[in-house]
């Protein structure tokens, strides 16, 4: 994904008019510390430029990434819980409010049970399947699904992982491809375009174990606007 340079434990990886911003376990205010300089440059620079936030198992502390970072575009959440929680949602739709679009993984422990942050109404929440576009076995499923990725045997950093957590970052190199043509697209209206580019799995339409299908650009073509 072109360039890659790590201050600390933050990685930040630019690709044409996206960045991505990883947390790694240190929690929200050492990474703003360490990114707060080089992304302000960064954005000085280039306005255009798409902003992707990854937040690991530290939690959401999305209130204080929406408070300093108003100017960044997608949230990444790998991380969740069967317990609703009013804060998350609050900080969720405060992103929402400024369109700035929030992706979280669906779970992995096979159940029908609501996950969150990804039952919010508010999220794309995101399942997965495996090369075969099947369900992943240990996938999360239900009403609440928006969409599959890739989630089984993912090669990664950390070598070969399996999980949601690796099917959240498709989908936010998906929206940021969005982002990149027009900045203020809303939640409903980039459920919509990916709706239009996803492979329909399962049954017809929106179902319980694909959402509305893997998201899929192959092919697609997006223009400024």
């Amino acid at each position: 994904l072109g360039d890659s340079r790590i201050v600390g434990m933050k990685q930040t990886i630019n690709k044409d008019n996206i960045t991505y911003i990883a947390e790694s376990g240190m929690g929200y205010n050492w990474l703003v510390d360490t990114a707060r300089g080089e992304l302000d440059t960064l954005l000085n620079e280039n306005p255009n430029q798409v902003v992707v936030l990854a937040l690991g198992a530290n939690g959401l502390g999305a209130s204080n990434y929406i408070t300093y970072y108003d100017k960044a575009d997608i949230i990444n959440m790998s991380f969740g819980g069967y317990e609703q929680s009013d804060f998350e949602y609050q900080a969720i739709e405060a992103a929402n409010k400024e369109n700035i679009i929030s992706i979280a993984s669906a779970g992995n422990d096979n159940t029908y049970e609501e996950y969150y942050p990804s039952a919010f109404d508010n999220t794309i929440s995101i399942a997965s399947i495996d090369s075969n576009f099947n369900k992943s076995d240990f996938s999360n499923y239900g009403s609440t699904i928006t969409f599959t990725a890739p989630g089984t045997d993912i090669l990664s950093i950390n070598g070969t992982m399996s999980g949601t957590s690796m099917t959240t970052p498709h989908a936010a190199s998906a929206v940021a491809i969005l982002k990149s043509y027009n900045k203020n697209i809303t939640l409903d209206n980039t459920i919509e375009l990916l709706k239009r580019c996803a492979i329909d799995l399962g049954s017809y339409g929106q179902d319980d174990y694909y959402g509305y299908g893997c998201i899929n650009f192959k092919g697609k073509e997006f223009y400024d606007g």
